[in-house]
C-alpha cells in the first residue's frame, strides 16, 4: 500500500504521523512494504528535513513542490506512489487528540482512509 502525505509547513507535526507509520527515525519499518510519499507543498519551514530523517530507502520518499496546494500535493504524490492501493494521511490534523461533544473521541488521523485501485 502507498500512503501519500501532503504537508504544508508541518515540521512540528509530521514526526508524529511518520512515527505512527514507520516507527522512530532509528527503528526499522513497522509495516514491511509500506510505501510512504511525503509531498512538501510550498513549505517555508523544515518539513522536508524532518521527514527526511525517517528515510528507509525506497519505503519513504520526500518530494518538494513550490506550489502551496493540497490538491497539487495529492496529484504529485499519486505520481510517485508505487502501489495501486492508496491511503492518504494528513500530518497537520490533530483530530485524533480532541474530544467531540458528549465525550466521544474522533478517529485518529494516523489511520488514513484507503482508496483501492486509485491510479496516479
Amino acid at each position: 500500500m502507498s500512503v501519500i502525505v501532503p504537508a504544508h509547513n508541518e515540521a512540528r507535526s509530521i514526526g508524529r504521523l511518520l512515527d505512527a507509520l514507520l516507527g522512530s527515525p532509528d527503528s526499522t519499518i513497522v509495516v514491511p512494504g509500506l510505501d510512504v510519499v511525503v509531498v512538501c507543498n510550498g513549505c517555508s519551514d523544515d518539513t522536508a528535513a524532518v521527514a527526511g530523517r525517517y528515510g528507509h530507502g525506497d519505503d519513504l520518499r520526500v518530494v518538494q513542490i513550490p506550489v502551496p496546494s493540497k490538491i497539487e500535493a495529492l496529484r504529485t504524490g499519486n505520481s510517485y506512489a508505487h502501489y495501486a492501493t492508496r491511503a492518504f494521511a494528513f500530518a497537520g490534523t490533530d483530530a485524533g487528540h480532541k474530544s467531540r461533544p458528549g465525550g466521544a473521541t474522533s478517529p485518529s488521523t494516523t489511520m488514513p482512509y484507503v482508496f483501492k485501485g486509485l491510479r496516479g
